[in-house]
């Protein structure tokens, strides 16, 4: 990405030279973001990127009221508006698609030239016809989009977006929202390799959150993790009537990041309940921050626990000890306590179906 300004799109060309000429030089090169930090780019095999795999993105990061008319030299350099270009990042699934999008944008460019439609009116069109503009058997020698596609497109993906987010998310990070299903729902965060399961109790955004680059989180055990979040979060919800009272459900919200106390031993993890062997689900709990109406926690999970609990469970006994164990938990942070009443009742709904 190269942000440039109307004045510097006449030597587009210049710079496509000035980048090929990089790209196919055999010099170790990087960006330089000062203090010592320097980004190199490789690739999952650990070639440097070269001409053929590179595109370069030209940005015009000036925004006017009013029409302009700007010439561009015909060179292989992608421009995009800043508003567009954001648009279309934001709502990208993968850098593939990105490449899709690209490949629609070579495809219909030649037939929408005359058309008042930009990048982002292309990606929305892009979007609402799967990269399948031309339906028919006649190729049209032009088209003309909608030059409202693009914002209309937008208001609906926000509108949607916002239908399904709930109250507070975990932290400022960017999160892709799947929609609700059985009062919870997972997040998956846009930028880092976090995903959270939420739900709400009261007006109490309720979080639970892994990183599945936990460095004792395999193929396996990574599942796992997750079924765990996700049977915690279902746990919680599925009794909110027993925890609604509790003063803990007073604040905007609770975030638990989890993470492996340890490496799973799958083969072992059956004899987890044996005699002498630590029966605690949760171990090494970490206040990371608290303010008036929110608090943030970390805590380490014993993995063998959680696959002998979930394994062939019969009814919702692990599930209330999970619960039950984050509740002493947390509660312990905020100077409150989980109280007979709540805790016979929860005692009582282990014998639900699981």
């Amino acid at each position: 990405f190269l942000p440039i300004t109307r004045q510097q799109a006449a030597r587009l060309a210049e710079v496509e030279r000035a980048c090929g000429a990089l790209f196919t030089s055999e010099e170790e090169w990087g960006l330089d973001f000062g203090n010592g930090r320097i980004i190199q780019f490789r690739s999952a095999t650990g070639k440097a990127p070269t001409a053929d795999n590179v595109s370069v993105i030209a940005v015009l990061s000036e925004i006017a009221a009013a029409s302009q008319a700007i010439g561009f030299p015909k060179t292989g350099v992608r421009v995009f508006w800043i508003v567009d270009l954001i648009t279309v990042i934001d709502a990208l699934e993968s850098p593939e698609e990105l490449n899709r999008f690209f490949e629609y944008l070579d495809e219909h460019a030649p037939l929408t030239t005359l058309s008042l439609s930009g990048n982002a009116d292309m990606f929305a069109a892009f979007r609402d016809s799967n990269a399948y503009l031309v339906g028919g058997a006649r190729v049209p020698s032009m088209i003309w989009l909608d030059p409202h596609w693009g914002s209309s497109w937008r208001y609906r993906e926000l509108e949607n977006f916002w239908k399904n987010a709930p109250r507070f998310f975990p932290n400022n990070q960017f999160w892709k929202i799947e929609p609700p299903t059985d009062g919870i729902q997972r997040l998956i965060s846009r930028g880092t390799h976090f995903l959270a399961w939420t739900t709400s109790i009261n007006d109490t955004s309720l979080h639970f959150v892994f990183d599945m680059e936990d460095s004792y989180l395999n193929e396996i055990s990574g599942s796992i993790l997750e079924t765990f979040v996700h049977c915690l979060t279902d746990a919680a919800y599925q009794r909110r009537e027993i925890l609604e009272p509790l003063p803990l459900f007073e604040t905007d919200r609770i975030v638990t990041l989890i993470r492996a106390k340890e490496p799973l031993d799958v083969e072992s993890a059956s004899e987890a309940n044996s005699p002498g062997t630590d029966d605690r689900l949760f171990d090494n709990w970490r206040l990371t921050d608290k303010q008036h109406s929110s608090v943030s926690v970390e805590v380490a999970a014993n993995l063998s626990l959680v696959f002998s609990g979930l394994k062939d469970a019969r009814d919702a006994r692990f599930e209330v000890t999970c619960l039950t164990e984050w509740l002493n938990g947390i509660c312990g942070f905020l100077g409150c306590h989980l109280g007979t009443v709540a805790f016979a009742r929860l005692r009582d709904s282990a014998l639900r179906r699981p």
